[in-house]
């Protein structure tokens, strides 16, 4: 059963092994998840996050059968959640866009779409960058330019589809308690994240999660459509595909700029997500 609840989850988001692990001790514990089951059909987690620095939110996750009384279920208590759980004032979710009936479920409890997101893979990397780079692991010295440059970088990208605040860094350095967590966080990654240098300059930074995904790829607006992204990318996807993974990235869909550089080296469309948010 327990293999099977993952299943569903992961039609809709990724869960490394470490997060399976807690996932199946908050189904043991019953905390924050509700089991559809007697056979088991279906599963709804609840993870608070903060969406910012004044809105209490909660993603909610669906992972189910196809099964109408299954999701009449699921349904039902869903909207029971939400109106014993005032205090939250946004609850957000990502869906499968296969999964219509799901997406349907969602919207008859007052979600509204939000923005779409791509998931893509490569088994090998096609371009050829003209640059030579170099790079070097981060230092708690780069913390400060790091961070306030990634939040600048990432301004155009979240308010076209509106995630506040839309500099990052208003939420992260909110309070000097906020700014230690982030420090702490962003250095627990220290082995993974880089930054690239042409000659003496930098030029943009990377980062590998889990052995296999490319995040938070950025590059300075001065430096910006030089191609330095793109070097950035196949030096990351070559350093994947040599540590025998398969490298992964990610895109907001009205991103399509990048989508068309992510083709370019090699990757290919794996699964395509809808989030979709209800305001309270």
């Amino acid at each position: 059963m327990l293999d099977h609840t993952i299943s569903t989850l992961e039609e809709h988001i990724t869960l490394s092994d470490d997060q399976k692990n807690k996932l199946l001790k908050r189904v043991q514990n019953h905390d924050q998840v509700w089991l559809c089951e007697n056979p088991y059909k279906g599963i709804i987690t609840y993870e608070d996050w903060m969406y910012n620095t004044t809105i209490s939110s909660q993603q909610v996750i669906i992972g189910c059968d196809h099964d109408e009384s299954t999701l009449q279920r699921i349904q039902s208590h869903l909207q029971e959640h939400m109106q014993t759980h005032s205090s939250i004032t946004m609850f957000n979710t990502i869906v499968n866009a296969n999964r219509q009936d799901i997406i349907h479920l969602f919207i008859e409890c007052g979600f509204e779409p939000w923005y779409d997101y791509k998931t893509m893979k490569a088994f090998e990397c096609t371009a050829i960058t003209k640059h030579q780079l170099t790079k070097r692991n981060i230092q708690p010295d780069d913390f400060e330019t790091y961070i306030t440059t990634m939040g600048e970088c990432f301004v155009p990208m979240r308010s076209s589809v509106d995630i506040q605040p839309h500099n990052v860094v208003d939420k992260l350095w909110a309070t000097p308690q906020l700014k230690t967590q982030c420090f702490n966080d962003w250095i627990q990654d220290q082995a993974n994240t880089y930054l690239y240098f042409d000659q003496d300059e930098w030029v943009g930074a990377g980062l590998i999660l889990d052995g296999h995904d490319i995040d938070d790829v950025f590059v300075p607006p001065s430096y910006q459509g030089q191609g330095y992204g793109e070097a950035i990318i196949i030096d990351l996807m070559k350093q994947i595909i040599e540590s025998g993974n398969t490298p992964t990235i990610g895109f907001v869909g009205i991103n399509e700029k990048a989508g068309k550089l992510y083709e370019q080296c090699g990757f290919k469309v794996t699964r395509h997500t809808h989030h979709l948010k209800r305001n309270i």
